[in-house]
């Protein structure tokens, strides 16, 4: 029982790490797909004017 909730947490605390990661670079004008944007059909999306 105790081990089904230690994994729990560490499950979620690596998935909050990894959305706060993708939150962050995108507030900070970064893509969040992670290729290049010159080429991309939904750059409009990703950078609004």
């Amino acid at each position: 029982m105790i081990a089904t909730i230690i994994i729990s947490a560490l499950i979620a605390a690596a998935a909050a790490a990894v959305i706060r990661g993708e939150y962050k670079k995108r507030k900070n004008g970064g893509c969040g797909c992670g290729c290049g944007c010159a080429s991309c059909a939904m750059s409009e999306e990703c950078h609004k004017k």
